[in-house]
């Protein structure tokens, strides 16, 4: 027995004691990452009454080989976030039944040279089918099928003289591979993430590492120990990754909208605050408008809140875009919506924006097979003196939508009346709303 790994092996089972429940709120793609690590810490188990040395008892050691290999395709799978399809798993078992089947044979030291050089071919298989799934894409998926294909094919030759050495490769590729993948598909290059594929990078790098020290007859239980550390590195990075994820969502959770996906009035009223200080530096002209969705109240008590939400998702949908990059769209109240517009060039440039916004509801709504038509009040504060005072420019703003609404509603109005040029709004309107804005346009 090597008691020298005894201490590797209380370690991950702490480790997958507090891995399951911060898998359970991270989502039910981290089933795949606590399989894994159920073969590693089997494997770890295999290695302490013997593992793949040459004195272990071959059931041992093909436990040993089977649970690594296993832990690997599981990894691959987790790395990629391979839904659970019939498809996905028929890909992992074409994988896993040539590998399974060349470590059995080197477990029990049986030297069949056709057979292994076999199994190593047929390792091109899930490669090719993965080809196919991906229809020739430049995809993570796709280089790494390109991987195994050209793998298999160079490994053969060795397989067939040293069925070992081909299968210490096979499972560096394993890990090598689920590295190449966690970063391809992570959803940002964190702290987590970084470490996690490092420790999946050594982790690979371990198994030839230690078939050269095998092979020159360097054996240590010390070794066998060091050799799990890389094991250490992942785990950290899984759950650091998890923290971060958990982190992530949490912020976005509490500054945006859960209905619509758009900044809710907490971050709104800081983005504000951002852009008037750089608006009073640089002197640039930016406005705030505070638009509301006419009639909607009715419209939800009549055909029901599933409408209701459905409509607001949509009317989101169509003011952002109109929305330039840089400026900012929210949702600040039940039927309520706010706009920032930076970087505004001119009153004109203004005059095209406010057509542009007005213009995302000219057509009805469809939500379940209502065709509803939709009216915006907008209310607009322009700042071109360059106050820093976000709460007064967005109640100016506000005033300004509650006058529209007061003068009958589907209309923008302006808050202490229009500067000199907008008087001259109206001539980049739209046709079909500058005839209805002509008669009812109210300037204070």
């Amino acid at each position: 027995m090597n008691l020298a790994l005894l201490p590797n092996l209380c370690a991950l089972l702490v480790f997958i004691g507090a891995f399951r429940p911060l898998a359970r709120r991270a989502g039910p793609h981290t089933n795949a990452w606590f399989l894994a690590w159920i073969f590693v810490l089997l494997h770890n188990a295999a290695l302490i009454f013997g593992g793949t040395g040459p004195r272990g008892h071959v059931v041992v050691t093909l436990i040993a080989y089977w649970t690594v290999e296993l832990g690997g395709i599981c990894f691959l799978r987790a790395a990629a976030s391979d839904p659970n399809t019939l498809e996905s798993f028929t890909i992992s078992a074409e994988m896993a039944l040539p590998i399974l089947v060349q470590s059995a044979l080197v477990a029990f030291r049986v030297h069949l040279p056709v057979v292994q050089t076999i199994c190593t071919l047929l390792m091109v298989v899930p490669g090719i089918h993965l080809l196919r799934m991906e229809r020739g894409r430049r995809r993570p998926r796709a280089r790494m099928a390109w991987g195994f294909i050209v793998s298999a094919l160079c490994l053969a030759p060795f397989a067939y003289f040293q069925a070992e050495m081909a299968l210490s490769v096979v499972h560096c590729l394993l890990f090598l591979g689920s590295a190449a993948l966690y970063w391809d598909y992570a959803a940002d290059s964190s702290t987590g993430v970084f470490t996690a594929v490092s420790g999946l990078a050594v982790w690979g790098l371990v198994y030839p590492i230690e078939m050269v020290l095998n092979y020159f007859g360097i054996t240590s239980p010390l070794l066998d120990a060091v050799a799990q550390f890389p094991s250490y590195i992942v785990a950290y990075g899984m759950i650091l990754t998890i923290i971060e994820e958990h982190v992530r969502r949490t912020e976005t959770l509490a500054m945006h909208d859960p209905l619509t996906g758009l900044p809710n009035r907490r971050l709104f009223e800081d983005r504000l605050q951002q852009v008037l200080a750089g608006s009073s530096n640089t002197g640039t002209m930016m406005a705030c408008l505070v638009i509301d969705v006419d009639n909607f109240k009715t419209t939800n008590d009549t055909l029901g809140h599933g409408v209701g939400d459905g409509l607001l998702k949509a009317v989101a949908t169509r003011l952002s875009w109109h929305i330039y990059a840089g400026d900012t769209l929210a949702r600040t109240g039940g039927d309520e919506f706010a706009v920032v517009l930076t970087r505004l060039q001119s009153l004109e440039h203004l005059r095209f924006t406010v057509g542009a916004i007005m213009s995302a509801t000219s057509a009805p709504v469809v939500v379940d097979d209502h065709e509803i038509k939709v009216g915006l009040s907008i209310g607009i504060a322009i700042n071109p003196e360059g106050s820093r005072d976000a709460d007064g420019l967005r109640h100016r703003a506000d005033e300004a939508m509650y006058e529209a609404k007061r003068s009958g509603g589907n209309r923008f109005a302006y808050w202490g009346g229009p500067p000199d040029e907008v008087a001259h709004l109206l001539s980049g309107v739209p046709e079909h709303l500058r005839r209805t804005a002509q008669a009812q346009l109210h300037l204070r």
